[in-house]
This record gives C-alpha cells, sequence and structure tokens, in this order.
C-alpha cells in the first residue's frame, strides 16, 4: 500500500526529492474580544458541532472543567475542553506578587489557547465548527508553538542529526531535546507507528523527521539531513579509518546507529567529515525554510493568526517568498 494514500495531511507540500512536508501540531492562543465570554462560547460551539459536555467523566472522554481554581492541578488553566486530536484551554493563570500583603495573587487572562494536528482534523466538522466560533468571538491569534514535519520515503539509517541536544534512542527512533521546547528534533519509523497504532502496512519504507518551533525563537534547520548513497570504495582513506568504516557498517547491520558510532568511535570531528560520504553518501538538509513559510502563511490564512521567528536568516527569506506566500505574519504581538 502507498504511503501517501494511508498517512493523513491537511495542507502540504512535495518537493523534487519526493519528501512530503508538513505541519504537525499547532498550538494557537486566541483572545477574547469581549472578556468573560466563554461560557457563551461553549454554548455556541455546542449548538453548531453537536458537542456534549461530560464534565469529569474519564481521560478518554470528552470531558469539560468549569471555574477550575488557579491551584488546581489542570495546568493552570480554568477550563478546559477536547476531542480527538484538539485540547482547548481558556483562561491562563498568572502569578503575580501583592505588594502590601507579599502574597502570591493570581491573574486569570482572557485567552483561548488550541492546540491540535492540523494534519487530523483538516476535514473534521467538528474543528470546523470550533474555528467558525473562534472567527466569532476571537480576535486574531499568535501560533505559540509549531511541529514542522517532513515524511522521508526511506530507513532512519539515512538520516544524519548533528544535534548538541540531549539524545534518547527507542529501537530505531532518536530523539533530541525535551518536549515543548524550541529546536526539539524527533526522527522515528513512521511505517511502524502505522502498522502499530492503526494496523496498516506499506511497502516501503517512512521516516518522520519533525522539529519543533517556537514563538519568536531564530530557526535552525540545518542539523537534520538525508543521505542517499551507502558506502562507496576508496583508496584515499587510511587503514585506520578503512578498518573503522567495515566496523561501524558491520555493526549497523545488526541494529546499531550508524551515526552513534561514529561519535563514539571517531572523536575528531576532521576524520568523522572524511568518513560521513562513505558512511551516508552526500547530505542533504531535510527541512527547507520556504516550504515551512508557505505552509503557515495558507494555514495562517485559514486559522486567523500570525507567527513570528527571529533571526536575520528568516526575516531575509521572507521577503524573498513574499510574493509566493502571498503575505508574511512577521508582527510583534501586541
Amino acid at each position: 500500500m502507498e504511503w501517501r494514500d494511508v498517512v493523513p495531511y491537511g495542507l502540504f507540500k512535495d518537493d523534487y526529492r519526493g519528501f512530503r512536508h508538513s505541519i504537525d501540531k499547532c498550538i494557537i492562543v486566541y483572545p477574547f474580544s469581549i472578556p468573560d465570554r466563554f461560557e457563551s462560547f461553549c454554548s455556541s460551539f455546542s449548538l453548531l458541532s453537536g458537542f456534549i459536555y461530560q464534565p469529569d467523566k474519564s481521560l478518554d472522554g470528552w470531558n469539560c472543567y468549569f471555574d477550575k481554581p488557579a491551584c488546581s492541578s489542570y495546568s493552570w488553566y480554568a477550563s478546559s475542553f477536547w476531542f480527538p486530536h484538539c485540547n482547548v484551554k481558556y483562561g491562563a493563570y498568572y502569578r503575580n506578587m501583592n505588594l502590601s500583603t507579599k502574597k502570591p495573587v493570581w491573574e486569570k487572562r482572557q485567552y483561548l489557547r488550541i492546540e491540535f494536528n492540523p494534519n487530523k482534523v483538516y476535514s473534521d466538522p467538528c474543528f470546523s465548527a470550533l474555528m467558525s466560533c473562534v472567527s466569532d468571538y476571537c480576535l486574531c491569534g499568535v501560533l505559540e508553538e509549531v511541529d514542522y514535519a517532513v515524511d522521508v520515503p526511506a530507513s532512519t539509517s539515512h538520516v544524519i542529526t548533528q544535534s548538541l541536544k540531549d539524545k534518547v534512542i527507542y529501537n530505531d527512533s532518536r530523539y533530541y531535546g525535551k518536549r515543548h521546547k524550541h529546536g526539539r528534533i524527533k526522527v522515528y519509523n513512521k511505517g511502524k507507528e502505522l502498522l502499530d497504532k492503526d494496523k496498516i502496512h506499506i511497502e516501503s519504507a517512512l521516516s518522520r523527521c519533525e522539529i519543533t518551533c517556537k514563538y519568536q525563537m531564530s530557526l535552525d534547520f540545518s542539523s537534520v539531513s538525508f543521505c542517499s548513497s551507502s558506502l562507496t570504495d576508496d583508496n584515499n582513506l587510511s587503514s585506520n579509518l578503512r578498518s573503522i568504516c567495515d566496523l561501524i557498517i558491520l555493526a549497523s547491520s545488526y541494529g546499531e546507529d550508524r551515526e552513534e558510532l561514529l561519535r563514539r568511535f571517531v572523536p575528531d570531528k576532521r576524520n568523522r567529515d572524511k568518513l560521513l560520504p562513505y558512511l551516508f553518501g552526500t547530505a542533504e538538509c531535510v527541512f527547507d525554510l520556504v516550504f515551512f513559510a508557505l505552509l503557515l502563511s495558507e494555514y495562517a490564512k485559514l486559522y486567523n493568526f500570525y507567527f513570528y521567528f527571529a533571526g536575520s536568516p528568516v526575516i531575509a527569506s521572507c521577503h524573498n517568498v513574499l510574493d509566493l506566500v502571498g503575505g508574511w505574519y512577521l508582527c510583534s504581538r501586541s
């Protein structure tokens, strides 16, 4: 079965290599146009979508929490409800210090925080009803966090990640950095995930690369590369490096990670750079700034939000793709 037919996508872009670029997760914060309208918002959403609130039901139900105190365990939000692949929170609490009593006080902000997976809710009528209510009750939103995903029709061994963040390896999946932190990278076997979760078997290998991007942070997409070629014979390598190459290839045939073995056996970066083309072939960057900008711009028009990422490379590139994307959201938060 062809993977393009079974993997869910909302908006996507295909490049010349056959890689598919998409947005895997968004967190958008919308301020209410008039304060204290969350109850009315929920009523409108329920009427429009047929959504039934079941307070304090079960973890996998459609739950709703109203008027929770600031010190509740529910992530410092007053209210919340969710449905598949979408989580809505309202009333973020912020801690301030009362100067007269010297005691902390909690201030509730009139914000609506929506976390969702665009690839899975793109055609969901319940989510369409939610965004219709957002357009009626809320002002323009701000993109707080986004996961940029690229599907690569190859095994994870062809993906090289040069990151200094903390690394966690689980089978053939690699994770760099902490959850919800800017620059977190995930490289995992998408085909195995489809088989384990959805019982769908695809014929070819498929890897997914994801990077988390946070509002106002600078972007660096250069740490994840794809190499299609395998080891080639060459007499220019020293006998020592040639032996290390053979050892790494032998160990990787038993499931060991080539990149990890290369770092362990070759501490010198100059020698590692010599071995890279022999072990992995010519490296190409997986992520692409232009595709990322195109996808975000289309989603921004669809869901009424703006986004901003700092750093001269992004700002310089936005002028080049301005005509292509039909506008770039680079406003600072008001």
